[in-house]
């Protein structure tokens, strides 16, 4: 059963929307966990060097600082979709791919 993992998501309102869709195991599990320790590491050095900020700063800092390596972590993910050449990589298949998309529309 893969972790949940906690990515800090804001509500889009009419803002354009990028979706990454993956499926369990298409990126290999050493990868993964790179990404994962990296980004926990990234959170924990930000967490240390924003500490002694007045409230109003460091939340606007925190905010910003979190949406950024988020979006590095993400891209990571994604250039690591795009190097797997095993696993689940379904999605790769046009019909299967087209199923998805279709149903994302519809929505």
């Amino acid at each position: 059963m893969p972790l949940k993992q906690n990515i800090v998501h804001f509500p889009t309102g009419l803002t354009p929307v990028h979706i990454n869709y993956r499926l369990y195991g298409s990126i290999p599990t050493a990868l993964k966990q790179k990404l994962e320790l990296s980004r926990a590491k990234s959170l924990d050095d930000m967490e240390v060097r924003l500490q002694g900020l007045p409230d109003w700063l460091y939340e606007e800092a925190y905010t910003r600082e979190v949406a950024a390596i988020d979006h590095r972590y993400e891209a990571e993910v994604e250039w690591g979709l795009h190097q797997s050449t095993s696993g689940s990589i379904f999605l790769d298949r046009p019909t299967l791919r087209k199923i998805i998309l279709d149903s994302w529309k519809f929505l």
